[in-house]
Parts: C-alpha cells; sequence; structure tokens
C-alpha cells in the first residue's frame, strides 16, 4: 500500500498479534524492521518472528519464523551482516536463527528460569547477546557456542523480575529494570556502578549513542532521563501520558 493522506507507507501483515517491533540498520538504501508476534491461546502457544525490508515505498517481507512458544520480545541480528537471529520467548529459552542460511533454528536452549522478558546485542562484542527474565538475573552469552559467559543478578537479593536490558554504546556496562529503579553493572567486573531510582515500577530503558544519558520508563507513564556521570541524580522526568 503506497502512501496515503495519513502517511502511511506500507502495511504488511503477520501471521499472529504484534507485540513488539524493532528496527534494524540494513544497507545504505533500506532499513529493516523485525516483528514479534504471538499468541498464549489454544492448547498449542505460537509465536513467530517476521523479518521485512523496507525499501523506497515497498515493504518486502524477507522471512517468518514459527518459533516453539509464545514469543515475548527480544529480537535482534548481530554484527554488521546480520548472520544471527535471536529471540526470548515466555518458556525462558532463546531461540537462535541463522537466518541467511535456513529457517530452521540453530538452537533453542533454556536461558532463564521462567519467562525471558529480553535479548539484545552486546555492542563492539563479536557474536555476544545480552538476555533478561523474571528469575532476577542477566545473562551474558556466546552465540555460536551457545555458552553462558557471564551471569549477573540484579539487585541485593537477586531475585525478582528483570524487565529490560539495555548495553551502553561501548558495550563495556549495560542498564538492567527492576522493581523501581535501574541498575547499571559493568560487564568486566560485574560491579554495580549505579542505581537509578524512579517513582514507580521499572519498566524499560534506553542507552543514548553518546553514553551520557540513559531513560528509564515507569509503570506511572513517566520517563526519567538520567546523566550517568552523575551518579543516579536524574536530569528530568517526562510524562508520557496523562
Amino acid at each position: 500500500m503506497l502512501a496515503g493522506t495519513d502517511g502511511l507507507i506500507a502495511e504488511c501483515r503477520v501471521p499472529l498479534p504484534c507485540s513488539s517491533i524493532q528496527a534494524w540498520a540494513g544497507s545504505t538504501s533500506a532499513f529493516g524492521i523485525v516483528a514479534l508476534s504471538g499468541s498464549s491461546s489454544g492448547r498449542f502457544p505460537r509465536g513467530h518472528v517476521t523479518l521485512a525490508e523496507v525499501r523506497g515505498l515497498d515493504l518486502n517481507v524477507l522471512g517468518c519464523k514459527l518459533t516453539n512458544t509464545r514469543v515475548l520480545d527480544g529480537c535482534l541480528f548481530l554484527v554488521d551482516d546480520h548472520i544471527y537471529l535471536a529471540a526470548a520467548d515466555g518458556q525462558g529459552y532463546l531461540t537462535v536463527w541463522n537466518y541467511l542460511a535456513s529457517d530452521v533454528p540453530l538452537r533453542a536452549w533454556q536461558a532463564h528460569t521462567g519467562a525471558a522478558e529480553r535479548v539484545i546485542c552486546r555492542p563492539h562484542a563479536t557474536f555476544q547477546c545480552l538476555s533478561c527474565g523474571v528469575d532476577g538475573k542477566a545473562r551474558l552469552w556466546d552465540v555460536p557456542r551457545f555458552t553462558e559467559i557471564q551471569a549477573f543478578g540484579v539487585g541485593r537479593d537477586h531475585c525478582g523480575a528483570v524487565t529490560d536490558v539495555a548495553c551502553s554504546p561501548a558495550g563495556d556496562a549495560f542498564g538492567a529494570t527492576r522493581g523501581e529503579e535501574c541498575r547499571l553493572l559493568d560487564i568486566r567486573s560485574n560491579r554495580t556502578l549505579s542505581t537509578l531510582g524512579i517513582r514507580s515500577e521499572a519498566s524499560s530503558c534506553a542507552w543514548s549513542q553518546d553514553g551520557f544519558t540513559i531513560a528509564v520508563g515507569g509503570a506511572d507513564g513517566v520517563l526519567a532521563l538520567f546523566d550517568v556521570r552523575l551518579n543516579g541524580n536524574p536530569l528530568t522526568a517526562v510524562q508520557t501520558f496523562t
């Protein structure tokens, strides 16, 4: 469908209700969208990962992959040639494909006890990804070997759901949301760098491209911005809805 008066460029259909989308960098003339969709209804939960490439006013669906369980969140491409694609699901599994080679997953393994909430690429690290789950852990993985490099306990008692993770642009630290805080950890030393508190349940976080600012989203609709150099003092807070 071409653009209309409402600004719509193109549209495509995914097999199940869409739960999350994520953009990825394609060639110089295109970018891609990864759509995560799933359903927990029926006897057998299902999840799909749909990859689409946008070129001009055209949206081309490159492929659609079925996962064994309902996809929650966390789809990613690793390194510049987009070899590996990973998805996290509601039973704590990470599923990895070589997207260019086959629709058949390379492997699916139990990464977390309970649901895996998110999986992201670690910048400037060859074939490494970071996941988090309701078991209170964030875990760093070697994707080609399907092995855990390191586990990070988020919080004093290392329990409670970790709802989101975000790596710094340099790939040396990450933020993890849990409870009413976002904890910043150094990846190499597993040391807590700072604890950023907000007024409600922290649900998501994102790092600025310059590495100086992290945004933390709360259940009360407030987006808090922190300068990571100020040891947890918030820059400002924005009400995202009323």
